[in-house]
This record gives structure tokens, sequence and C-alpha cells, in this order.
């Protein structure tokens, strides 16, 4: 038993419960895609704003391999996720190594974004990994 628990015990009653109750857990990563709404930031013409549902599909149509993709919108600022599953061969190894060195990058800009950097990898299983890019959405003019 605790000193804090020996201070407030009272005879020889069970102190009552107080204090902080940790819970852990695990999370989990949801297996079902997010598609975000069409973003329209404030201030910016519907006409100007990249259409967000037609990106997130050019991306799932080039990079199959690239699972659960989404594409969340705060003003001009976006963030692309997705999910990239363990390799099946050589020919995934070689397209998802060109989607990283550039290809991403590229099909993004046709879509109307620029990416801020490169994309960032967080191994989430055994070669199982959650694919982050920043993007800004591209000025017309």
């Amino acid at each position: 038993m605790s000193r804090v628990a020996d201070r407030e015990r009272v005879g020889d009653a069970a102190p009552a419960a107080r204090g902080i109750m940790v819970v852990e857990g695990r999370s989990v990563e949801s297996r079902v895609p997010i598609i975000a709404p069409e973003a329209r930031p404030t201030g910016v013409p519907e006409s100007a704003a990249p259409p967000v549902r037609e990106a997130i599909a050019h991306v799932a149509r080039v990079y199959p391999l690239l699972r659960d993709v989404a594409i969340v919108c705060d003003a001009d600022r976006c963030t692309l996720t997705g999910l990239i599953l363990p390799p099946t061969g050589k020919a995934y190894l070689a397209q998802r190594q060109e989607m990283l060195v550039g290809g991403l990058a590229a099909l993004l800009s046709e879509e109307g974004y620029a990416m801020a950097g490169p994309p960032q990898l967080d191994e989430i299983d055994d070669n199982t990994f959650r694919l982050h890019a920043s993007l800004t959405m591209k000025r017309n003019g």
C-alpha cells in the first residue's frame, strides 16, 4: 500500500479510491479509406481550388500499391496520407521507388498540388509504412 493510502486510512477501513487511473491500449489503424470532402478554402474561388476527389482517384489509379489514400486540406495547405504494404516482388519495389523519388510529386503537380518536401514514411508494422506528404495548392497565374 502506498504512503498516501496509509495517511488516508482511518482505523482499519480501506482507503477510498483516489488518484489517477491509467488505461493502456493499442491504437487501431483504419482499413477503410477516408475520402475527404471537396476542399474549398475560405477566400479562394471554387474554380481555383484543385478537386480533392479527383486527385485521390488519380493517385489510387497510378499507384495501386498506395492504399487508403486521403487528402485533407486546411486553407491552402494539405496532407496526403496512405498505406504502403510489404513488397510483393521486383515490379512492386520498382514502382514504390519511382513513386517516392518524384513520381508522386509529379502526379500531384498535374492535379494542382505542390509537395513541400519529400514524403515521410513511418513504419507501422514489419515492412508496412504510413506515408505522409505535406502539400500546398499551386497558385494559378
